[in-house]
Parts: structure tokens; C-alpha cells; sequence
């Protein structure tokens, strides 16, 4: 009896994921992007822009996301000390907080950027 409930455990969570996965129709669309934008329907000026944009995402995403490892790399070894400063692990906590909004902020203004470039195609 366990095994037939597990088995139909393990096949609802296979359903489930099959069904919040994307699929070929419905590739995982922003909100922001309402419809799909080939890259090659895009003028080369819009192109340049985009892959600027692009690059300025990355250096900005790269110095945030090197921090964050460093700040982790130092909270841990606060947590794995013999006695454990909670104070300094609470600032630590704090400013990783800070640098997640920064970098979902980082993202939003990106793809609002990305998404004004792309309607330019259009007028």
C-alpha cells in the first residue's frame, strides 16, 4: 500500500512539473514582454543599444553577485566559530538583504530599459 501511495506521490509531482515548466509555445515570457521580439526583426541601432544594455547588466549583476559570495564566505565563517558573534551575523544577514533587492532592482530597470528599446521598434 506505501509503495502504490508513493508511486502516486512521485507521478503528481511528475505532473506538476511537466505543467509549471515552460513549454515550446510558452518559452517563460516576462510580464513586461507581452509578445515575443525576434532579435533579427530588431534595426541595428536597437541591437547595439540591446547588447550594451546587455553588458552594463552583467558588469553591475558580476560586482553585486561577488559580493554576496564574499559576504556568505564571511557569514558562514561566523556561524561556524566557537562562539558565534549573532550581532555581526545579523548585520551580515542585513546586508545581503540589501544586495538581493539591489540586483531584483538592477533586473527591473533592465528590462524596463529593454522593453522601451523594443517599442521603438514599433513607431
Amino acid at each position: 500500500m506505501i509503495k502504490k501511495l508513493s508511486l502516486i506521490f512521485v507521478f503528481m509531482i511528475f505532473v506538476v512539473s511537466i505543467n509549471a515548466a515552460p513549454s515550446k509555445g510558452n518559452k517563460g515570457k516576462n510580464n513586461m514582454m507581452k509578445e515575443s521580439v525576434d532579435f533579427e526583426d530588431l534595426s541595428p541601432d536597437q541591437k547595439e543599444r540591446m547588447m550594451e544594455l546587455r553588458a552594463e547588466l552583467l558588469h553591475k549583476e558580476a560586482s553585486i553577485n561577488n559580493r554576496m559570495r564574499d559576504l556568505r564566505s564571511e557569514m558562514n565563517k561566523c556561524m561556524l566559530s566557537k562562539n558565534p558573534d549573532m550581532k555581526k551575523f545579523d548585520q551580515m544577514q542585513k546586508e545581503s538583504v540589501k544586495l538581493r533587492e539591489e540586483r531584483r532592482v538592477l533586473k527591473s530597470d533592465y528590462m524596463y530599459r529593454m522593453h522601451k528599446i523594443i517599442n521603438q521598434q514599433s513607431k
